[in-house]
């Protein structure tokens, strides 16, 4: 039997704090981001800062606030109003107040948008899949392709919910009050329509341009749209789901407004409309 060599090597012993260290990490802990401790404690891991606060009993008075500005989504402008439309598809709000969109490696771009105008960065959070425990609609390889950006602002957050009519952090099953759609302004609910078919509609190859798809309980948000003009009057389909068509025509008056506005959209499902545009208006 052959058996395998014991590594016989001298394990790395850990630095202790200094008295001085404590001290600052006591005066700290309660109310620093994880960013200034990373930076307050050069040298120290973020993983050994938490084991070292547990271990002294320490206790946050605030969110670790991760670096980005979630403000300029309430500021009132088309771009804002096409990125709640965006985070209303695609993004999560927990309960804590953090702000989360993942999106696929072929989007990773449009993420790359996103952070630039909250001035937070993009990262891949299961790089090293294999220490995740995955589901059966996440293989690793699927994990290491994952894009996220995050930010905690708790009073923000239950401001851009307000906003968009969210009672509840699960949207899936909770959508937003319809009403709250159909009082923004033409320009404004186009933009979150835009930014909405951004993260859960499909351009499709019939004679209309487009359609959206969610949970059926969203068939009365589907019905907003239908009433603001933006897509067919919706149905629940066999499998269970709230199913509206895009017409072309709104299709083309999006892509007109796009560029007008110089917004920042999701390319492969506007550049065909976009293209279009461009050559009626020679």
């Amino acid at each position: 039997m052959i058996h395998a060599r014991r590594n016989t090597a001298p394990k790395t012993k850990a630095i202790r704090y200094t008295e001085s260290e404590v001290e600052l990490l006591k005066n700290l802990w309660p109310v620093a981001t994880t960013q200034e401790l990373l930076d307050s404690f050069p040298g120290r891991s973020q993983i050994g800062l938490i084991q070292k606060a547990a271990s002294l009993g320490l206790k946050s008075l605030v969110p670790r606030f991760r670096r980005g500005n979630l403000r300029p989504l309430l500021d009132g402008s088309i771009q804002s109003f096409y990125w709640l439309g965006f985070v209303l598809a695609d993004g999560h709000i927990t309960k804590t107040g953090q702000l989360t969109i993942s999106v696929m490696e072929h989007d990773d771009q449009h993420l790359q948008a996103f952070a630039s105008y909250i001035r937070a960065k993009v990262r891949t959070p299961y790089r090293r899949a294999s220490s995740y425990a995955t589901s059966s609609f996440m293989t690793n390889e699927r994990l290491r392709l994952v894009r996220r950006v995050s930010v905690q602002d708790p009073h923000t957050c239950l401001a851009i919910r307000e906003t968009l009519g969210l009672s509840s952090t699960n949207k899936t099953v909770n959508p937003p009050d319809p009403g709250a759609i159909k009082r923004l302004s033409s320009d404004n609910a186009l933009s979150l329509f835009i930014g909405f078919f951004d993260g859960d509609g499909s351009t499709v190859t019939t004679k209309f341009g487009g359609h959206v798809e969610n949970h059926r309980s969203w068939f009365d948000v589907h019905m907003a749209f239908f009433d603001l003009g933006l897509t067919s009057q919706p149905i629940i389909t066999s499998k269970g789901t709230s199913y509206s068509y895009v017409p072309k025509s709104v299709m083309r008056r999006s892509a007109d407004f796009i560029q007008s506005n110089a917004m920042s959209v999701l390319n492969r499902k506007w550049a065909m409309w976009i293209n279009e545009s461009s050559t009626r208006d020679k």
